[in-house]
């Protein structure tokens, strides 16, 4: 059987409106793109409902807290738009908890505010000597 080879860099091409889509290279890498979580800002290739690029983060804290209430942990990120929350948890007495956790026990733990450059977590008195606290959101950036 003879091997057909193409040009990485042929077009694929909108007929109607006579305008180049991407390429095959460029169809080839998206198709095998991995998602990638990292504690340094990512450029996915998503793109939120402004036309705007969606960055993710995680945000990983390993450090202890004893104290309950509202905790601001501060990023940095210039963020626009907050587009998901992908995942979050703390440890407490052995256990993982998500965040945001409700539970009638006062073991609640969850986001309060988020702002351009922080996020405010909100703890209960009953886990409120947490650690390895981690966050994993999505979001567009301020121009």
């Amino acid at each position: 059987m003879e091997e057909t080879k193409l040009n990485a860099n042929l077009k694929f091409k909108d007929i109607e409106n006579d305008t180049d889509l991407c390429s095959f290279k460029e169809l080839y890498e998206l198709a095998n793109q991995k998602d990638v979580y990292s504690i340094s800002e990512i450029k996915t290739n998503k793109v939120w409902k402004d036309n705007k690029p969606i960055y993710r983060c995680v945000i990983s804290l390993p450090n202890n807290y004893t104290n309950s209430g509202a905790r601001t942990i501060t990023h940095n990120l210039g963020v626009d738009n907050y587009t998901n929350i992908i995942h979050g948890s703390l440890n407490y007495a052995g256990m993982t908890f998500p965040i945001p956790r409700i539970a009638v026990d006062n073991n609640n733990a969850g986001i309060s505010l988020l702002t351009t450059n922080s996020i405010v977590l909100d703890v209960a008195t009953a886990i409120s000597s947490y650690k390895n606290l981690e966050l994993t959101f999505e979001y567009t950036k301020k121009n």
